[in-house]
């Protein structure tokens, strides 16, 4: 029995464990599942000594973040004191302390109102109503409520809040007199509601459908472009017509995805957009929502909410994360159902889609697969740790084991060859830094191959992925992307070796074959015929149109491109830095020299 915390370290101890004849097994292994076998029999009679945390039960970390986000709220420092409020209510979910949570909630409410985020303000409210008894404190809930709902324009909801509000105002222990003069009030409020309100319900339903509309998941590929199958490259997208500059090509959601344990209380664990007030799972305190809905939605959360505590005290890198979520997606029981159907060919599943990009198993070395199959096995043996194969009949847990370990491998080597970098702009010291939260995997994404000058380029908003086509791309060309720096950042020889140690393949991309120089130091390879826009063969400077016939000469063009190069260089760090409008005036002077537009490579003009 092993106290591991970290993979790395349960794999080394593993490997070091291994003998020549051991090693020689394993590579003379045919298929996946042999290798699988072989090191599950290895390590049968191991058990990782691994214990559920309980977490952080001390009532005065709840408490002193409600008095922090007291003193925060009273200097007016609304954001701030919301943060301390969020952090307070986290662990009084853990106290399973109702009444503590209601006073919390009741203060966030105020916070969001005054923030003017009136249905999340509504929605801390309910949940208040709905953890408390005590009549004077649900008089002045329903009193917020009802502000609140005004607010929104809800006047049938905020009628009612008052009604609510008088009904618990006359249960409380307040004074005959100071009831009834109070009650006096809050029905003339609720009139001067009434004679204010042309709002019908049909009006107040037609708005609710509006607003569920728009959070409706972005899934799409443009029509502009076809998936096609190529022997060498495999699939990939192709323009069918013109693309011009600026066209979205994908809109995504993830298949799945994971965030930093550093960041996860501000991310939303379903719709990914930034958080406001935290929701959080109120069984296991670790997956957090930026709203009561999206709690509500989350069903995927069940098979991994038993598990998440265990998983976020240990340490794993994104890769590992993600692996982890993308198999906890579903239940034991669906992964031996889709494994049979597999099997069978009669899979209709996404799973299918998934499973069947790049994993290049082939080209894998013996090292690289006794480390991802070593690994699956230290993360099986944390799911059953954790009650992951509870539900599995005793008489087929190994079965079941041995099948999420093969499982587990293809996650890795998926994710491996396909997984993207999850970011978002934040500015610290006046620097804006594109910060890494997590990684996902984008299934339609992946599709499209690299190039060291890509004409496409992704972005991200609230989890979903866009992609823009950033040059023009003629019918029948290839969309590509970058999957690390591209050409006007690293050399040849830096871009070549990350992407055959990471993607096992060998670039041969314009600026590979041509072997480019960096943006700033970047020679034309390529001219365009200024009549009609042919492209011109050799590097000469005088050129003779194949097409027009029109004899043109390109001399100043060739000696300004890498002193425009160095501009564009120039206003990259300028963005780092935040200075936008210095980097703005540094590529429109770039951008209006339309002299530009006839030098194809390097694509100066179109990154200006």
């Amino acid at each position: 029995t092993m106290d591991l915390e970290s993979t790395s370290e349960f794999v080394n101890v593993y490997i070091r464990s291994l003998t020549s004849s051991d090693y020689e097994n394993f590579s003379q292994s045919k298929s996946l599942s042999d290798k699988i076998d072989l090191l599950l029999k290895k390590t049968a009679d191991h058990e990782l000594d691994l214990h559920l945390p309980e977490g952080s039960r001390n009532p005065n970390v709840s408490l002193d973040a409600l008095k922090r986000g007291d003193k925060l709220f009273q200097k007016n420092q609304v954001k701030d004191a919301l943060q301390s409020y969020n952090t307070s209510y986290i662990a009084a979910i853990k106290l399973k302390d109702e009444e503590l949570v209601a006073e919390i909630l009741t203060k966030r409410a105020v916070c969001l109102s005054k923030l003017n985020l009136s249905s999340l303000c509504v929605s801390d409210l309910k949940e208040a109503i709905r953890n408390t008894k005590h009549p004077d404190v649900l008089y002045r809930t329903h009193l917020k409520a009802a502000h609140a709902y005004t607010k929104l324009g809800d006047v049938i909801s905020a009628e009612q809040s008052y009604k609510d509000a008088i009904f618990h105002l006359k249960q409380s222990q307040t004074d005959l007199i100071s009831v009834t003069t109070l009650t006096d009030r809050l029905v003339l409020k609720m009139e001067a509601l009434k004679s204010q309100s042309d709002v019908t319900e049909a009006e107040d339903a037609e708005e609710t459908s509006v607003i569920r509309n728009s959070t409706d998941l972005v899934n799409g590929v443009s029509t502009a472009i076809l998936m096609t199958v190529d022997g060498e490259l495999g699939r990939q997208y192709k323009a069918k017509k013109e693309i011009v500059p600026g066209s979205v090509l994908i809109t995504e959601r993830p298949y799945c995805f994971s965030v930093r344990e550093d960041v996860k209380r501000s991310i939303c664990n379903l719709c990914m957009k930034s958080m406001v007030a935290v929701y959080p799972c109120g069984f296991c305190c670790e997956s957090f929502y930026c709203s009561p809905e999206c709690l509500f939605e989350a069903s995927e959360h069940v098979n991994e909410c038993r598990i998440l505590p265990l998983i976020s005290s240990l340490r794993l890198n994104k890769f590992l994360l993600l692996a982890v979520r993308m198999i906890t997606k579903y239940c034991v029981h669906s992964w031996i159902t889709y494994g049979k159907l597999r099997e069978a060919e009669k899979a209709q599943d996404i799973r299918t889609a998934i499973y069947q990009l790049a994993d290049n198993e082939q080209l894998r070395d013996t090292k690289d697969l006794l480390q991802k199959i070593l690994t699956s096995i230290y993360l099986i043996k944390i799911l059953t740790e954790a009650g992951y194969f509870e539900t599995v009949q005793p008489c087929e847990v190994e079965g079941a084991k041995t099948l999420m370990t093969t499982w587990m491998t293809r996650t890795q080597m998926v994710l491996q060859c396909n997984c993207v970098s999850l970011r978002r702009v934040v500015i610290q010291d006046g620097v804006m830094k594109n910060e890494e939260t997590g990684s996902a995997l984008y299934r339609n994404l992946s599709l499209c191959n690299h190039s060291c000058d890509p004409n496409s380029y992704t972005y991200f908003s609230d989890g979903v992925i866009f992609l823009r086509a950033v040059h023009p791309i003629p019918p029948g060309d290839e969309v590509t992307i970058s999957y690390g720096p591209d050409f006007r950042f690293k050399n040849k020889l830096e871009r070549q070796s990350k992407l055959l140690s990471h993607y096992y393949f060998d670039c041969r991309c314009i600026p590979c074959r041509e072997d480019w120089g960096q943006l700033g130091s970047s020679k034309v390879t390529q001219f365009l015929c200024k009549m009609c826009w042919t492209p011109l063969t050799g590097h000469c400077l005088q050129h003779t149109c194949p097409k027009c016939n029109e004899s043109q000469n390109f001399s100043s063009l060739w000696k300004k491109v890498p002193l425009l190069g160095q501009e564009v260089s120039r206003a990259d760090s300028l963005i780092k830095m935040h200075k936008m409008e210095e980097a703005q005036r540094v590529l429109i002077r770039v951008a209006k020299d339309k002299e530009l537009q006839y030098v194809l490579h390097p694509p100066i003009y179109y990154y200006a």
